[in-house]
């Protein structure tokens, strides 16, 4: 038993979380803009809203702004500023931003180039199953 999908329903939800300051719904909201589920899309919003989740530690909303200034998607491009928020997002957990990171490490982009912290990163990623990881880690 469940429910229908509704995406006007959790927008309206979603959104009602974020502005009362769950960060949870920032980042679901965020994502509805993203995507355009249940609005249109919108990915100035779909920053604003991942960026607050960001500042509030949310990892996945972490990595996601980090990919908004790596690719400069309605901000400047940044690579420190992704760098940066690769970063903190990997220091949580999070396999897809650590992977992120082992990239920026390998190649110098927003930092020094420092291949033993790329290897570090994706063995980090690899443990929790990122078989892209593990190859980049085995390649160093």
């Amino acid at each position: 038993m469940g429910v229908n999908q509704d995406h006007k329903k959790a927008f309206a939800y979603f959104k009602k979380a974020a502005e009362l300051g769950d960060i949870a719904g920032a980042y679901n909201l965020s994502s509805c803009y993203k995507y355009g589920n249940g609005t249109p899309k919108d990915e100035k919003q779909a920053f604003y809203w991942s960026n607050r989740a960001a500042k509030d530690n949310h990892p996945r909303a972490q990595n996601r702004v980090a990919e908004y200034y790596q690719q400069g998607i309605v901000v400047p491009l940044d690579e420190k500023r992704a760098f940066y928020w690769y970063k903190k997002a990997a220091e949580q957990g999070l396999a897809s931003a650590q992977y992120n990171l082992g990239l920026m490490y390998e190649k110098g982009q927003g930092t020094t180039k420092n291949l033993a912290h790329a290897k570090v990163w994706y063995l980090n990623a690899a443990t929790q199953g990122n078989p892209d990881a593990l190859k980049k880690a085995n390649a160093l």
